[in-house]
């Protein structure tokens, strides 16, 4: 079940970087979502 929730997460990731750089394209903004994510997948695991 772990595994399957990592995977979820890595194309939930993967999902919002592509809807940051479509609707956004800001690349300060990716990166600081990108660190939330990491961040808040390390700290949920």
């Amino acid at each position: 079940m772990a595994a399957n929730g990592a995977d979820n997460m890595v194309s939930m990731e993967a999902q919002m970087q592509t809807v940051a750089d479509v609707f956004l394209g800001d690349f300060f903004f990716e990166q600081m979502l990108f660190f939330f994510i990491t961040f808040a997948t390390f700290f949920y695991i």
